[in-house]
Order: structure tokens, then sequence, then C-alpha cells
């Protein structure tokens, strides 16, 4: 308010006939018109209150420029701080200026003494925010700029992001989806500039619950995730056409799993750190299969059908298969690192 001021300079705009010049406060209780709106060789005494300006001459007589309130002003604050606009009942009321002493600059719609509607604040870093304010606070549709050149545009609410919104990092990278608490939570979809994309649910600005992750080249993977990696039961295509359908740990296949290939051999069974661990069976595109325990990808004690249902008991060291499944390829890692 006016009152908080250490000065206080206010156009009249034409309360006093054929002068606009300007008025200066130097305190709450007396100002200093500039020389033109004196008359020459009249010493004139002149009180400020917040609705009114009286000038009084020496012979006694009264001038008063009342309502002076929705006039053009600037408050000029003890620490520096200073406001330049509209005013009314002594409140910042319509569009104005306000400067704080590090140098960020606000200007946008007031009232009531508060930021309210659409402004832009500028701070002195380069960072800047273009938008509605209510309540002196970022809320509603905005759009906030980083120096460094990453960018949000979407909702905000009491200063945070919150709700549906769009973050595009300067390197080119891009998350669309719902926010909540300043950080990506719900549905969404980022982009990375190589093509890839994951699109599925979000906690806490890492990839939590169901989503989807494909790669340019073709590799993709549908499944669980946890903490920004693949956890729990999914699936991963491979741009060969093979895939693995099972559980994930740590995006490695882990526990019980089930890999084909393209050429329609199929190995199902127990699997650890991405390769067949535990007990598991083997089949051949023409029907033969072997069945038994294997380590690192390898067969240590099998039982070999053949499709005519003829059996071999053995204890070969022979890989399951000549193709040994590859790996899934994700590193492990928030989705937003």
């Amino acid at each position: 308010t006016i009152q908080d001021a250490e000065s206080f300079i206010f156009s009249l705009e034409g309360n006093i006939p054929g002068s606009t010049d300007i008025v200066f406060a130097q305190n709450e209780s007396q100002v200093t018109f500039q020389p033109s709106i004196v008359e020459e060789g009249v010493e004139a005494n002149v009180t400020l209150s917040a609705f009114s300006v009286g000038l009084v001459y020496p012979d006694g007589g009264l001038v008063s420029f009342v309502n002076v309130q929705k006039r053009l002003g600037k408050l000029i604050y003890s620490n520096g701080d200073s406001y330049e606009g509209t005013w009314e009942n002594g409140l910042r009321n319509g569009q104005g200026r306000f400067v704080w002493a590090n140098g960020d600059v606000y200007i946008c719609e007031w009232k009531n003494d508060v930021q309210e509607g659409y402004g832009k604040i500028t701070c002195k870093s380069g960072n800047c925010y273009e938008g509605t304010f209510r309540n002196s606070e970022k809320d509603g549709q905005g759009r906030y700029v980083w120096v460094d050149g990453n960018e949000y545009s979407g909702t905000w609410k009491n200063n945070i992001r919150e709700g549906q919104g769009r973050y595009v990092w300067a390197d080119g990278n891009e998350y669309s989806g719902e926010w909540k608490k300043d950080v990506t939570e719900g549905h969404g979809k980022i982009t990375y500039k190589n093509g890839k994309y994951y699109e599925g649910l979000f906690r806490n600005s890492k990839s939590n619950g169901q989503g989807r992750l494909v790669w340019l080249d073709g590799n993709e993977y549908s499944g669980e995730w946890k903490n920004g990696v693949q956890e729990g039961l999914g699936k991963f295509t491979y741009k060969n056409g093979d895939y693995y359908e099972g559980m994930f740990r740590n995006s490695e296949r882990d526990g019980q799993g089930r890999y084909v290939w393209s050429n329609g051999d199929e190995y199902n069974g127990e699997w650890k750190n991405n390769v067949g661990e535990g007990h598991g069976k083997f089949t051949s595109r023409n029907g033969d299969f072997w069945e038994g325990t294997y380590k690192n990808d390898k067969k240590v004690k099998e039982r070999f059908t053949h499709r005519n249902l003829r059996f071999l008991q053995s204890t070969s060291s022979v890989a399951a298969n000549e193709r040994a499944a590859p790996a899934t390829g994700v590193p492990a890692g928030g989705m937003l690192d």
C-alpha cells in the first residue's frame, strides 16, 4: 500500500487543470510538487493520504485532488523493491510493473494488492514465466523457460506444476503428460531425440507401473516398470522377430519366462541375469525337445525327447541353442535421467 512506501510518485492526470506534472512524496504526510505546478513565488504546504492530495496555499486557500488512488503511480520500498502502475483505494489494482531489488521484474495485472490475472516474470538469472497468476502465485496455464533452454508449458497450481503439461529439454528430449507436486506423475509419454519413446505410467519422475518402450530400430518392451527399470511381468519383442515373455528384474530376464526365436525354436523355463538358469525346456521347431537343468544358457543335465517320443539321458554341456537369446538392451536408471 501507499503507507508502506518510502516514496510515492504519481501523475495527477488532469486533476490540476492543464498540468500533467509529477508529484513526489518524501514521506506519508508531505509531498513536493514540481515547480511548474505551483505558481511562481508561492510556497505551498501539501498533505497526502491514501485517497486524496490536498494543496494548501499560505493565504488559506485549499485545493483538494480526490480520487488520485485510481491514477498511475510509482511506489519505492525501503528494501529497494518498486511498483509502478495503477492504484485504487491505496492498493495496487490493474496493470502494473513490480521490480524486486534483486533485479527480477514482474509485469502483470493486480487485484487488491496481489498478482492476479495474466502476467510475466523475468528473473535476473534469465529464467522467465508467462501465464496466469492467482493470489501472487503461478496458477492456471503458463509457460516457464529456463536460461539453459529447458521449457515447461502447461498447468500450474500454487506455484508448482500440477495437471497436464509438456516439458522440452534443450537437447531435444520431450515429455508430455500428467504432473503432480512438480514431478511427472500419472500417464505420460517421453520422446527422446534419437526417436526412442516411452509411453505409460510415471511416479516421481520415473516409469512405474504399466508402460511401453519402443526403440527406433524396432525393438519394443511392453509390461511392468519399477523406478525406471523393467521389473515384473513383461514382453520384449526384438526387431528380428524373436520375443521373450515372462518375468524381468532390473531390466533383465529373471524368473520364469518363455523365449521364442523367429524360426520357431522355443525355450520355456527359469532365467537369471538375462540367461537360462535352472529348470527349463527347449523345443525345436521340428518338435524335438530337451528338458532339464540349465546353467548360464547351457544344458548341464537334460533329457532329450525325439518328436517320435524316443528319449536319451545326457549330461552334455552343449549350448541350448546356437543363437543364444540377446540381451534386452535396456539400461537401468530413471526414464528422466
